[in-house]
């Protein structure tokens, strides 16, 4: 290697690092994907930061986050885990990545900044644009509020406390404004709080977005905005941990939110959307909000394709539930032949993990009183209940 060739492979290895791109397979010329990850979960400004500074009302409860960031680092390995299956709908392309480094550990990513984020915005929309048949995939996980805009908080929130959300940007002009990109696939997951606290309500707090809205503009063909959180809702996750949204959304990827079609298991718009809700519901969290994540969508088209099919839960019940108190519950496959059954009878439903597919349900009773005949089910994601009508002589 010579001594300028040396030079050349070092530059483009600083500019590498300069972009924030932590996989870079861009090719112009083709139909790709670009993922943009942002988590936040330091704020030096705010309450418990480094630079600690008294902020206008509420904001000083405001403290420091860490699912935040292991959820970006969830939702980044999710993506490259897809990709290296082969499963995206188009070939993964680039994942930028903005992510807080949390005390004690090394700054892996750029440090999600107004200026950085701006910067990382700017280069994945040019990627995105590049062709119309692109997807393009924008996640934040951070801290939020909303009153008449959706303010998200990036790591120098804060630093100006006569202006607080300098260090932010608005969402929902920003999610309008891209609206415009030529990328016709666009979808938008957003883990972040909507509460607002009373003693913000006299204060009139602007966020600019990220981009310019262009009038007139007809919008994106296919479109799936997710927002964890309903208006005036918070959000919720554990600490060290995930949070709850985004632990869900990749369920949602992997399996969880598939449907069958033409004899493939395959995830697209409208199964994320019809089952974001449901997969929340059966999580086991500390705390869940009531209300759910907020969906939009427009039209669907498949998003991933799985190598095979994923396992959903079987939630069985007897009918009445005297009957289910005692019976023994067995699910068989769809020729007949034992796959499992309840250890012991309980009055709480049966809830089992299993592949999705053809079964058949059957109760017995070892004690006269009730009888009932295998019925056929079809196991889907993320939960089938199944209602087993056990008659008395």
């Amino acid at each position: 290697m010579t001594g300028f060739t040396y030079v050349i492979d070092f530059c483009q290895y600083i500019s590498n690092l300069n972009s924030m791109l932590i996989f870079d397979q861009v090719d112009p010329s083709k139909a790709q994907l670009h993922v943009l990850i942002i988590g936040v979960g330091v704020y030096p400004f705010l309450s418990g930061g480094t630079s600690q500074k008294n902020q206008i009302g509420a904001l000083n409860q405001i403290g420091q986050l860490t699912s935040t960031v292991h959820s970006a680092e969830k939702f980044r390995e999710t993506v490259l885990a897809l990709q290296a299956t082969n499963s995206w709908a188009r070939p993964l392309g680039s994942v930028e990545m903005l992510v807080s480094a949390l005390p004690g550990t090394p700054q892996k990513y750029t440090a999600p900044t107004r200026d950085n984020v701006e910067e990382a915005y700017n280069a994945w929309s040019d990627r995105c644009g590049s062709q119309k048949e692109n997807i393009a995939i924008f996640y934040f996980a951070g801290h939020g509020f909303a009153k008449r805009q959706h303010h998200l908080l990036l790591e120098d929130f804060g630093e100006n406390t006569r202006l607080p959300c300098k260090g932010s940007f608005e969402f929902n002009d920003t999610r309008q404004a891209f609206s415009a990109n030529p990328a016709q696939t666009q979808l938008f997951f957003i883990d972040a709080c909507r509460k607002v606290d009373r003693t913000l309500i006299d204060y009139e707090m602007t966020s600019s977005a990220l981009d310019t809205i262009k009038n007139n503009s007809v919008g994106c063909a296919y479109d799936l905005t997710i927002r964890a959180a309903t208006h005036n809702e918070a959000t919720y996750g554990e600490r060290n941990g995930l949070a709850h949204f985004t632990k869900a959304l990749v369920l949602a990827l992997t399996g969880q939110a598939s449907v069958p079609i033409k004899g493939k298991w395959t995830v697209d718009m409208n199964s994320i959307a019809t089952n974001i809700n449901k997969i929340l519901d059966h999580i086991e969290v500390s705390k869940r909000s009531e209300k759910g994540c907020q969906v939009y969508m427009n039209r669907s088209t498949p998003l991933i394709t799985l190598a095979s099919a994923p396992e959903a839960l079987l939630q069985v019940v007897c009918d009445p539930g005297a009957a289910h108190e005692i019976a023994e519950l067995h699910c068989l496959t769809d020729e007949g032949e034992p796959f499992t059954y309840r250890q012991q009878p309980s009055p709480d439903p049966w809830m089992v993990k299993l592949p999705c597919g053809h079964y058949r349900l059957r109760a017995d009773f070892k004690t006269p009183g009730y009888s009932h005949k295998a019925q056929p089910t079809l196991v889907l994601p993320p939960v089938t209940e199944e209602n087993l009508s056990c008659s008395q002589p």
